[in-house]
């Protein structure tokens, strides 16, 4: 789904703005309009939304669209999505005017008033690509965990490792511990996309990435160490191919 937020100075402008995007993307859009410029300054502030492309109108009171552009600019991450301007000025069908360089082209540009559809969709279109993309990588971030109390997304980094005790399979993140039952060691790792999550023991599997150190203890067994100080066992069997794989990924 991808999220776009239309200010302007009048309802109807949004409303042709709607039907033009939405006559493009059918049940691929979310949309967010308001025409007041204080209420999409919070939106823009708030965590509670998370939005692809911006379409503001340049000509605004008591902040212009402009100025809401630099607003955004000022938020991580925001800095790099995509703003369409509705502007009075003429621009040909990929939004050059005489001035526009590549740089601004990459994360802004213009559609002219008043509103056509297809200069809207031609625009949209310069984008879409990029921002599904972009949301396909933020999800390939996240697993999915159905545990004993309930259902959870976590950002695989947050990942430290995970064990079988007595059937009972426990994944050790760095906000806690969940448990997973009717799941086997293996077709846990093999649900973790990436290969930086590696069986390191019969009962445990590590994720590479997290780990800050391996070091040994005793004459057959290592551990793997964490940033936080908590620490995952390495057996003779899988040491020489988990320590292969973790000095690719953190050589020395």
């Amino acid at each position: 789904m991808i999220t776009i937020m239309m200010v302007s100075q009048k309802n109807k402008i949004n409303e042709h703005l709607a039907s033009s995007i939405i006559g493009g993307l059918e049940d691929m859009v979310n949309l967010i309009a308001t025409t007041d410029t204080g209420e999409a300054e919070t939106i823009i502030q708030s965590e509670e939304f998370n939005i692809d492309l911006f379409i503001f109108q340049v000509k605004m009171k008591p902040k212009s669209g402009t100025v809401l552009e630099n607003l955004l600019r000022q938020k991580k991450r925001y800095e790099d999505k995509p703003v369409l301007l509705l502007t009075n000025l003429s621009y040909n069908m990929v939004g050059y005017p005489q001035l526009a360089g590549y740089e601004s082209y990459k994360r802004k540009n213009f559609i002219s008033m008043p509103i056509e559809r297809t200069d809207v969709q031609a625009k949209l279109c310069l984008y879409l690509d990029e921002i599904l993309k972009d949301q396909k990588r933020q999800l390939s971030n996240f697993v999915y965990l159905e545990h004993d109390q309930g259902e959870l997304m976590i950002e695989r980094k947050e990942i430290l490792y995970a064990e079988v005790q007595n059937k009972l399979l426990t994944v050790h993140c760095t906000s806690g511990r969940f448990e997973l039952k009717r799941i086997t060691l293996r077709d846990f790792c093999t649900q973790i996309v990436g290969d930086t999550f590696v069986q390191c023991h019969k009962s445990f599997a590590v994720n590479l990435e997290a780990v800050s150190e391996i070091i040994r203890n005793g004459r057959r067994n290592w551990l793997a160490i964490f940033v936080d100080g908590d620490a995952c066992p390495i057996s003779q069997t899988y040491y020489e191919r988990v320590k292969r794989e973790y000095m690719q990924i953190k050589p020395k």
